[in-house]
Parts: C-alpha cells; structure tokens; sequence
C-alpha cells in the first residue's frame, strides 16, 4: 500500500532496479506495460542477455510477452535468494526515503526469519503509518486500490491516555519506542495504534488538518 514498487534485476554480479512511483498505481491498466518498459530498459543495462528469468506474477506476463517478441528467450520461475534479498532492501531504503521512521528496518526479513509474517508486520506498519497523517501521507500510498479507499474512508479519533496499563506493551507507530503514557491511543474502523503526545502528527503542525479526525487535547 505505501511506497511504490522497485523492480529488480541480477546479472553475473551487477544488481539493477527502477521505482515505480505509487501514483501510477492510479492508473492500473498502465502498470503492465509500465514494467515491460522498466525491464527492457533494465535488460538493455544489462547488456543484453539472451536468457532472462522473470517473476511469475501476472505483472510480468506483458514483459514476458514482449521479450520473446524480441527474440529473448524467457522463463517464469518464483524469485527467491540474492534478487529478492537486494530488492526487498532497496523498498526498504525507499520507505526511509519517503520519510518512514528508521526503526522500520527491523522488519526487513532476515535470513532465518518468516518472511510471511515479516511481510504481514511490514503491511500493518505502513497501514497505521499512513492513516496517523493520512492528508499528508497520502501520496505515498498506493492509489485507487480497495485498502486506499478504505483508509480514505476511516474516521480516525484521537484520544488522550496519561498512562497505559497492560502486559502487552504498545509501540508508537512514530518512532517505534515503548509507550507507557502521555500518548494518544488513535482508532477508526479496523485499526488501533498508538503515538506519543511528542509524536503526534497532530501536534506538530499548527496548521494541522483532518476532516476525518476528532482529536481530543490532553489536560494541562
């Protein structure tokens, strides 16, 4: 939902990549050829290589296309190992670029780790992420997908808690620290997360605005 997609490539040793920004994703039906432009261009970098092994996803099936057109002799196979690790990286430098908090790169998958649920840890933090500053965040999603539009749609309220209390400990969404108190406990539809007071969106901008927000200011 956030971020955009990097398409990635390997050959002998040299790792290539391009971003899609997530504004293209407003438009769907141009992703396709999108990455067939992407990849071709990624493949001419390469220096032509006659034997290319693509993603199996259903994006790639127009590059796929168009490479075999062009006399490229192509397979479809999952992308696992040193592709993946180095382009997985990659989106994560570029959430950091996007302005994401830094503590996001504990949730890039390691060797031994269960990549599903780093995915799934990954989606959750970019979800609450955007929907905290949703006016200004927004651009960074992905547009016109069904999760956009449902954070879209999402009243999001703000209520103040002096101190938290429980054996679960909470996480600001912000910075990623443990919350026991002076913090905002922020929920609409489906979600819940919390931020510090010192975090909050909300809080350091005067010019502040959400329509979608009901924001309750914490006792002096």
């Amino acid at each position: 939902i956030m971020g955009g997609v990097i398409i990635g490539g390997i050959c002998g040793e040299q790792f290539l990549s391009r971003l899609i920004e997530p504004h293209w994703f407003t438009v769907g039906f141009a992703i396709k050829p999108m990455i067939s432009s992407i990849v071709l261009e990624l493949v001419s970098e390469a220096g032509n290589p006659k034997q290319i092994v693509l993603c199996r996803s259903d994006l790639f099936d127009r590059a796929a296309k168009d490479l075999a057109r062009m006399g490229y002799e192509v397979s479809r196979a999952i992308i696992l190992g040193k592709v993946q690790d180095m382009t997985e990286r990659k989106f994560f430098d570029h959430l950091i670029e996007l302005g994401a908090p830094k503590y996001v790169l504990h949730l890039f998958p390691s060797e031994d780790a269960d990549k599903t649920k780093c995915y799934r840890g990954l989606n959750d933090f970019c979800l609450k992420y955007l929907l905290a500053d949703f006016p200004n965040r927004k651009e960074d999603a992905k547009g016109n997908s069904k999760t956009y539009k449902k954070l879209e749609r999402t009243n999001l309220r703000h209520r103040y808690l002096s101190k938290i209390t429980g054996r679960k400990p909470r996480l600001c969404v912000e910075c990623g620290t443990t919350i026991s108190g002076n913090a905002y406990q922020c929920t609409g539809g489906d979600y819940r997360f919390y931020v510090h007071a010192d975090c909050a969106p909300w809080n350091q901008n005067e010019d502040y605005e959400n329509n979608n927000t009901e924001a309750e200011v914490p006792a002096k």
